[in-house]
């Protein structure tokens, strides 16, 4: 088994703690809860082939009350690193706890504010992150939530044809309150309509990329890292492979990589500003953006945030400098910290020495 490679994290001071929980009793009855509900299968149901099951990640919930994982953001405000990954492995877990985020409610639009604002605090006390990242957790919450909704769909939905059969067999973890509203609302006429639209819209993406869980922002992160070009035809590439068990690419994602290397050999350093999405080759092979979007850059790529993103002169971003600077202050605060260490233990020798030859001195004195 691969050894889990060990998060950054940062203390936190008692009086700057923001935990939701009353007490570390509650925690522990609270994340027991959540690692039932995630781990549970229908009520009625049969031993089934043993599989991987949903990530709960037990050390994350776990983490001390002055402990915080320490995230790194591009300069869209998106995470990057392993410590990105376990945000939104995190927000995962959030979702899928009826307690915690409630399927009562058709779209994460309509969710109430401090529903919203206790979700926040949740991921606040576990990770340490920065004004502007809030927006990002917002987005990725809504978007985990329609995948879990459309997950259970796609699980239960097909399974009992019948309203009666598919009510019956309700989830452990999902309150039965909770479990009827959300079939009540796949059969509503609404929903029905809206899902034969979806369905239609999914049938027309022919190009899926083949990068698994790992999202776009990561991968450009990781390839600027190594050095390697990261503009929007070069994560295309990068996303779109033959896969790990040997399927190859789909035809149109074939063609689509083939023109662009083409391209790339013609243009053989691609401009990293992301600000020329208009004109740059990956817009010219796979087409122009819709209005309000900026494809191949992850969530919360918008044509508004990449205008107002700050370059420095020798093409990194301010953002990018900051984390910089961030990491060498973490860096000295570790080595201040080890050398005031060193010296509490030599003062600490010094003052035994000192007493051993007081005792010493007493000791000759009382026999003379």
């Amino acid at each position: 088994m691969a050894r889990k490679k060990k998060l950054n994290t940062v203390d936190f001071s008692a009086n700057g703690s923001t935990s939701c929980m009353p007490s570390s009793s509650n925690n522990s009855i609270h994340d027991a809860s959540t690692f039932d509900a995630l781990h549970s299968d229908t009520q009625d149901s049969q031993p089934l082939k043993r599989v991987r099951g949903p990530t709960t990640l037990p050390d994350v919930w776990a983490l001390p009350s002055d402990k915080r994982i320490t995230v790194s953001f591009n300069h869209l405000n998106q995470p990057t690193g392993q410590e990105g990954c376990t945000l939104g492995f995190f927000l995962g877990t959030l979702v899928r706890n009826a307690e915690i985020t409630p399927l009562l409610y058709n779209d994460w639009r309509c969710f109430p504010k401090e529903l919203k604002d206790h979700l926040i605090k949740l991921v606040k006390n576990r990770f340490d992150l920065p004004q502007m990242a809030e927006i990002w957790v917002l987005k990725s919450l809504g978007r985990s939530l329609k995948g879990y909704r459309s997950d259970l769909k796609a699980r239960y939905f097909g399974k009992y044809p019948l309203k009666e059969d598919l009510l019956k067999n309700r989830p452990v973890g999902i309150p039965n309150v909770q479990w009827n509203f959300l079939v009540n609302f796949w059969y509503s006429d609404k929903n029905m309509r809206n899902s034969s639209i979806n369905k239609r819209c999914r049938e027309k993406q022919k190009m899926p990329h083949t990068s698994g869980s790992k999202s776009f922002a990561r991968v450009a992160s990781e390839m600027a890292s190594a050095g390697l070009e990261h503009s929007r035809a070069h994560v295309f590439l990068e996303t779109h492979k033959a896969r790990k068990d040997g399927r190859p690419l789909d035809d149109n994602s074939s063609r689509a990589t083939e023109s662009i290397k083409n391209k790339l050999i013609q243009t053989p350093s691609e401009g990293q500003d992301i600000r020329a999405f208009h004109s740059d080759i990956y817009s010219q092979v796979i087409g122009p953006d819709t209005y309000g979007r900026v494809r191949g850059l992850g969530l919360q790529a918008y044509p508004k945030s990449l205008r107002t993103v700050d370059f420095s002169v020798d093409g990194r971003t301010k953002v990018d400098e900051i984390n910089d600077i961030k990491q060498e202050l973490k860096r000295m605060v570790a080595n201040q910290e080890k050398m005031q260490a060193q010296i509490n233990k030599l003062e600490s020798l010094l003052v035994d020495k000192g007493a051993v030859e007081t005792s010493s001195t007493l000791c000759e004195n009382e026999s003379t």
